[in-house]
């Protein structure tokens, strides 16, 4: 059986943070040893204590991964988790086998406007040119004098397919006309400006669990991870709960639900296609055992 409990802290003392979460799911596995845990923390605790202390009660056996969000948008510093490590500029992986059953689905929320147009110039993530002119122009063509943001990312096209990822502009030179986003954009790719509608940015956190219920292959799932970009939460404000107030009403109450606000997500744009780096997205798996 594939047995998943979720505990959490919002105790602002690290110690007792940690100390509560392990009460916590000690009580809810009832005397079940975990194999293997998920952690999630927030930028401003002391990531070394907190390491320690699960050290302690869990052993040297366990294998404790997770990681933070990002850094409350300072661009600075981020760190992950790794055995009894806390590293930064890393990349800790998980990895389950065996009997288990899983299936995900991404949503974002954006739609499309104008025409597709293509990158003619770009170098990694600086976005130079489009259909031979300054990006800027691109921008200012469809939002006039308001400086490129995180409300208007690009669709950036999969090869001739109608299916997209995200990328989020972050700073702009006008002088040069190049903006920078945060995340590659290559040369030749096939993009198109999006427009936002809250509405719709909330409703893709139900679009996105109800693509993993479909192709979900067995009855029911164990646990749900949900991973939500951090522009997200940003741009939705008071808002951002009904995201996970949509996801939460549609599974039964004992099935634990967790996961974290991000710098940017990694899904397939379909099942069994490559993986993406995608922006702005909300992404669902689901997880169980046979």
């Amino acid at each position: 059986m594939f047995k998943v409990v979720v505990a959490h802290s919002d105790d602002p003392d690290s110690q007792d943070a940690i100390t509560e979460i392990l009460q916590q799911c000690n009580r809810d596995l009832g005397g079940i040893k975990p194999q293997a845990g998920i952690l999630f923390a927030a930028i401003d605790f002391e990531h070394e204590l907190i390491l320690q202390g699960l050290k302690q009660v869990l052993g040297e056996e366990v294998p404790i991964v997770g990681g933070t969000a990002g850094d409350q948008f300072r661009f600075e510093n981020t760190y992950q988790f790794f055995g009894d490590r806390v590293l930064n500029d890393s990349l800790p992986i998980l990895t389950f086998s065996g009997d288990i059953l899983l299936s995900y689905g991404i949503a974002c929320g954006w739609h499309p406007i104008g025409r597709k147009s293509i990158v003619t110039k770009a170098k990694d993530t600086v976005l130079y040119e489009i259909d031979g002119k300054p990006a800027v122009e691109y921008y200012q063509k469809y939002l006039g004098d308001r400086p490129p943001s995180a409300e208007n990312p690009l669709a950036v096209y999969e090869g001739d397919s109608d299916r997209y990822y995200m990328r989020v502009p972050n700073t702009h030179d006008p002088q040069v006309g190049s903006i920078n986003f945060l995340g590659d954009i290559p040369e030749q790719s096939v993009v198109q400006l999006t427009d936002i509608s809250r509405d719709e940015v909330i409703a893709a956190s139900e679009i996105s669990f109800n693509q993993a219920l479909k192709t979900y292959p067995g009855n029911e799932p164990e646990a749900v991870l949900l991973f939500s970009c951090c522009c997200r939460r940003w741009l939705l404000g008071t808002r951002a709960k009904e995201e996970y107030q949509l996801v939460k009403k549609a599974f039964p109450q004992e099935i634990p639900i967790c996961g974290f606000y991000t710098y940017g997500e990694f899904a397939p744009l379909q099942p069994n296609s490559p993986t993406y780096y995608h922006q702005e997205t909300f992404v669902t798996l689901l997880i169980g055992s046979q």
